[in-house]
């Protein structure tokens, strides 16, 4: 037997086709498409009630009940609407540092890295701020793992913190020049630096030096088995790092690379010359995205906290443009269009934050429309960093420099 409706303009059959078929099917919709299908009566009650569809569009849940499931998705979605039209509870802390070059959120520590060689750990649930000092020159870089911090600075070196007990664990030295880039996975360390080498530690000790670019190491992305490297010479390279060998060469760009992103499917560069380039693991170049005018600066998947697809992509650059990507099809979804550059940008519970020199704006990421200012008339706006509940921007107001620390209620 056959009903049909109409719905959105959009002509929707139900049949008796197989249950599996029809989970596999509706897997693929979001959030806001099934709430939409709910409200025809013939969709409804499967979608509520099918343990098969929630499985499959939630595959890292597996080991939890639908109850569980659809507990834990309203919560999210809960979480969504009060980004969206709650009221925010705004702190403003006091850095105390001359500016700040990295801004990063770990386990609840909000992390500021400066040049005037101090790190500086924030913790969200006390005063009780630490700073870390002992780099000579200005710390342009670090990443955190687990509790440690592994920082890079201009004197060359770079060092392991316990942001624990805040001590200086190490200090690993052999780069010619700034330690421009820092990954961590692990006990496994990745330094890329301006004397165009990249160095691999673990455990503290140096165990291979990778010599593939020619040019600054500008940027690198890593993750339980890749490294991923761009170079002011225009080149990416995929590698082994637990070895040392390179994998794949990846298309070259006409210009300096600024950004990496290392997906589980997809690996992606940005670059000075405004293209975006996108391959799989196989080193095969699946688009080159033309979007912007200058240079790509930020690259970022759609993050969810369920369902990680990793199918759309997030750019933005000194070209004052943000570009939402489809990479199953390799076509723009919508433009933002801003009238000067983006220094800054995240996501956070499906709003995209875009920080502009003294200002920053919150855009819906489904469809990119206008949603609110969220802080205005800044000297310098340095970073942006989304918790699952907290909103982080890093700014410049005069001589001081500042945080605020936002949370949606």
């Amino acid at each position: 037997m056959k009903k049909r409706t109409k719905l959105n303009n959009i002509d929707i059959t139900v049949t008796s086709l197989p249950n599996e078929l029809i989970s596999r099917t509706l897997s693929h919709l979001n959030l806001y498409s099934l709430k939409c299908l709910s409200k025809n009566k013939y969709c409804n009650n499967f979608i509520a009630n099918s343990n098969l569809l929630w499985k499959q569009k939630y595959k890292n849940l597996n080991d939890k009940s639908l109850f569980e499931i659809k507990e834990e998705v309203k919560n999210k979605y809960l979480m969504h609407k009060i980004w969206l039209k709650g009221e925010e509870k705004r702190v403003t802390l006091n850095c105390e540092q001359t500016d700040i070059t990295q801004l990063k959120i770990h386990n609840g520590l909000i992390i500021t890295s400066s040049d005037d060689r101090t790190i500086k750990i924030f913790p969200t649930k006390n005063d009780t701020v630490k700073t870390f000092t002992g780099h000579t020159a200005g710390v342009w870089c670090f990443d955190v793992y687990d509790k440690y911090l592994v920082s890079g600075s201009i004197d060359k070196t770079v060092r392991i913190w316990n942001l624990e007990s805040g001590n200086l664990e190490v200090i690993l030295t052999g780069h010619l020049s700034t330690v421009r880039s820092i990954k961590v996975y692990k006990n496994y360390v990745a330094s890329g630096s301006r004397d165009a080498t990249i160095k691999i530690w673990k455990n503290g000790e140096l165990i291979h030096t990778l010599k593939r670019h020619s040019l600054s190491v500008r940027t690198l992305d890593m993750n339980e088995k890749y490294l991923l490297s761009g170079s002011y010479d225009g080149t990416v390279t995929l590698w082994n790092y637990r070895t040392g060998i390179v994998i794949k060469n990846l298309q070259t760009h006409l210009s300096r690379v600024y950004i990496v992103l290392l997906g589980k499917r997809f690996i992606v560069s940005g670059s000075q010359d405004g293209t975006i380039n996108v391959s799989n693991y196989d080193g095969k170049l699946l688009y080159s995205l033309k979007g912007h005018r200058r240079i790509v600066t930020i690259l970022k998947f759609e993050t969810r906290k369920f369902y990680d697809e990793e199918r759309y992509l997030i750019s933005s650059g000194e070209d004052g443009v943000v570009n939402k990507w489809d990479l199953f099809t390799g076509e723009m979804e919508f433009t933002i269009k801003e009238t000067g550059y983006i220094s800054a940008m995240d996501i956070g519970n499906g709003i995209i934050f875009v920080g502009l020199a003294n200002q920053v704006k919150a855009y819906k990421l489904r469809n990119g429309k206008f949603i609110k200012n969220v802080l205005s008339n800044v000297t310098l706006l340095s970073g942006i960093e989304c918790s699952e509940d907290k909103l982080i921007i890093a700014y410049k107001k005069g001589v001081h420099t500042k945080l605020d620390v936002i949370s949606f209620v």
